[in-house]
């Protein structure tokens, strides 16, 4: 699904944030 990606994105911006 698109979940999984979705996650990853989320993931890599909120590193980027922080």
């Amino acid at each position: 699904g698109l979940l999984g990606p979705l996650l990853k994105i989320a993931a890599k911006v909120g590193s980027n944030l922080l």
